[in-house]
């Protein structure tokens, strides 16, 4: 007798997964990854993953400002998982075929068309932390990460006209806690 299917999906292709992340279920979510083999990357038929569905947690899972979401988010971030990803407009996702395909003719009950991002979602739920999470924590990691395109870069020749002056060169070290997450 075999185990009930992980990966399982409804009507809409929502799972387990998905449900345990919208939830912010952290620890059902590394299960269903980590012992049973699930995608985190994984979408639905509206092309919403799970950085999608964290952001739309309830407020009572999410704590104060959404601020409980931070572990997920950032255990989400480790396996790859793109939170820049707009839920894209017009396709359909199959379970047989994970890429995206344009439809001519799309069901309106399997298409997304809003192309929301998380930024969207977390806004919509209302998750502060989340979104600062998203908005600075996430664009200084790729600042810190991304190389140089020179190896020695040049500094402004005019500094008072440096087209990206830093008000305040102090960064907050909330701030990097929260990136370094």
């Amino acid at each position: 007798m075999a185990g009930a299917d992980a990966d399982s999906r409804d009507s809409q292709e929502v799972s387990p997964f998905q449900l345990a992340v919208w939830q912010n279920q952290l620890e059902v979510a590394r299960y269903l990854v980590e012992r049973c083999g699930v995608d985190p990357k994984q979408l639905n038929v509206f092309a919403c993953g799970a950085q999608h569905w964290l952001g739309t947690t309830p407020s009572e899972r999410a704590g104060p400002e959404g601020v409980e979401l931070l572990p997920t988010a950032r255990w989400l971030r480790g396996l790859g998982v793109d939170f820049h990803a707009v839920q894209r407009q017009g396709i359909r996702v199959r379970v047989a075929n994970p890429n995206p395909d344009p439809d001519p003719n799309p069901n309106p009950n399997q298409v997304q068309r809003q192309g929301h991002s998380p930024l969207h979602k977390a806004s919509w739920g209302g998750h502060l932390a989340f979104c600062r999470w998203l908005t600075l924590a996430l664009t200084l990691i790729l600042t810190l990460t991304k190389p140089s395109l020179s190896p020695n870069p040049s500094p402004s020749p005019n500094p008072s006209r440096d087209p990206n002056p830093n008000p305040n060169p102090n960064p907050n070290p909330s701030l990097l806690q929260v990136a370094a997450g």
